[in-house]
């Protein structure tokens, strides 16, 4: 599928990556993370904001690795334009 796609269906819940990805150099799957409140309670958000502020993020996609300690996850991942014009996108089944 492509992109435009594969968006869609992350916007369901689903995890999605392409069939051309290298494990050791890419990302395992991407997931969309939609918009939500969040209380700083957390270094460093407690020192910049200040101890229960609320603030918002916005929608954005994660990207999850697998590393020898386990599943990282990267936040507000870039893809690449080679990654956007891609048709080689699927849907991870039985995460």
């Amino acid at each position: 599928m492509n992109f435009q796609a594969a968006l869609e269906t992350m916007r369901t819940g689903s995890a999605v990556a392409r069939r051309i990805w290298h494990p050791k150099r890419n990302p395992e799957f991407l997931v969309f993370m939609p918009g939500r409140e969040v209380q700083a309670s957390f270094e460093p958000m407690v020192t910049h904001l200040g101890k229960g502020c609320v603030f918002r993020t916005r929608d954005h996609i994660d990207a999850v690795f697998v590393s020898d300690t386990g599943l990282e996850c990267v936040v507000g991942y870039e893809l690449s334009q080679a990654d956007i014009m891609a048709a080689d996108w699927y849907v991870i089944e039985n995460l």
